[in-house]
């Protein structure tokens, strides 16, 4: 196996990836649902956004791959950056530099490849990728529509989504900082992580006067179902779910993985009435329609606990989150599948 080259301008292109804070941070909804479209439109099972750092490939937004990142002497995206154009291979297993990659030889039996190089302060950052199992090719109208979505992919780089408070803790970590807040199944927040950000983001909406909504998210019967599917298939519903929630909520809203089965969202400048419109969109979002994980079609429920309140003195974030579980446990004792308020006393 051929190992990518370092490009001459090492130093400068990490300098660009480290100023963009976003290895080792949440998954965002405006990047998964470039991923999303580019596995539609191009057929293929997997595709990527990927930031190369000096060290690993991270995935940004990942369709149809379970994990977070891999070392950057095997990632393909790291060949990719070396070149201003596309990287296609139509055939890794007779391309010369890939036919004895691990990915290609082992599992997951990479075959066809499409790498399209994406920039940040005028450095090849990482790439927008599509991985397919057989070999392939595109037209030249199909590499005019991978370089559009990669175009776009720039512009939301550019583009700070998250909270200000969410950028700025991101920014003053550095990435095995922030590795350390970051749940590696969903993407999202941990629990460390967002314990930090509800001090932070509370303390914002008290300067501000602002109203708060606090949601508990609970999968129903998770347990059961990961019982009978096994661990697979139930980290698969869970990496869906989270991204079924951040297609629902704002983009500054904070998502975090909770616990084992259970999320947390913190949203700010968010009355009553607008969390309740999100909370019961969260519930349509994951039941409206089954998750595929392979060939199995599984149909789920959420139940939700929302509570809200104007930031004022005596609000505290335990207080939040304790009622915002009071209501949750009031959507499970009325039979789950649904979201219940209860107003902040």
């Amino acid at each position: 196996m051929k190992k990518p080259a370092i490009p001459a301008n090492e130093a400068e292109r990490t300098a660009a990836v480290d100023a963009l804070a976003m290895v080792h941070s949440p998954a965002e909804e405006r990047f998964d649902r470039i991923t999303r479209l580019a596995s539609k439109l191009f057929d293929v099972p997997i595709a990527l956004v990927t930031l190369i750092s000096r060290d690993k490939q991270w995935f940004k937004s990942a369709q149809g791959l379970g994990v977070p990142e891999t070392p950057r002497d095997i990632a393909f995206c790291a060949h990719a950056i070396n070149h201003d154009e596309l990287l296609l291979v139509e055939d890794a297993q007779t391309h010369p530099d890939f036919q004895d990659h691990p990915a290609v030889t082992g599992d997951p039996h990479v075959r066809f490849y499409a790498g399209q190089p994406i920039q940040y302060q005028g450095q090849l950052v990482g790439t927008l990728c599509l991985v397919d199992y057989v070999p392939g090719t595109l037209t030249e109208e199909q590499k005019d529509t991978l370089r559009s979505l990669a175009a776009w992919v720039e512009n939301e780089l550019r583009v700070e989504a998250l909270s200000a408070e969410q950028t700025q803790l991101l920014e003053e970590l550095d990435e095995a900082r922030r590795d350390a807040l970051i749940d590696p199944l969903t993407k999202a927040w941990n629990r460390q992580g967002m314990d930090v950000l509800l001090q932070r983001e509370l303390a914002v909406a008290q300067r501000l006067g602002s109203d708060v909504c606090v949601m508990l998210v609970d999968v129903d019967h998770y347990k059961q179902v990961n019982d009978r599917y096994g661990h697979l298939v139930g980290d698969e519903i869970l990496r869906e779910v989270a991204q079924r929630l951040r297609s629902a909520l704002r983009p500054q809203d904070v998502v975090a993985r909770y616990g084992g089965d259970e999320f947390l969202v913190f949203a700010a400048q968010c009355p009553a009435d607008m969390g309740q419109f999100l909370a019961r969109r969260l519930v349509e979002r994951v039941s409206g329609r089954p998750v595929t994980v392979e060939d199995l079609e599984i149909p789920l429920t959420l139940s939700v606990g929302v509570t809200a309140a104007n930031a004022g003195p005596g609000v505290l974030t335990t207080k939040l989150v304790n009622t915002a579980d009071q209501a949750l446990y009031d959507t499970k004792a009325a039979g789950r599948n649904g979201m219940t308020f209860r107003a902040f006393a």
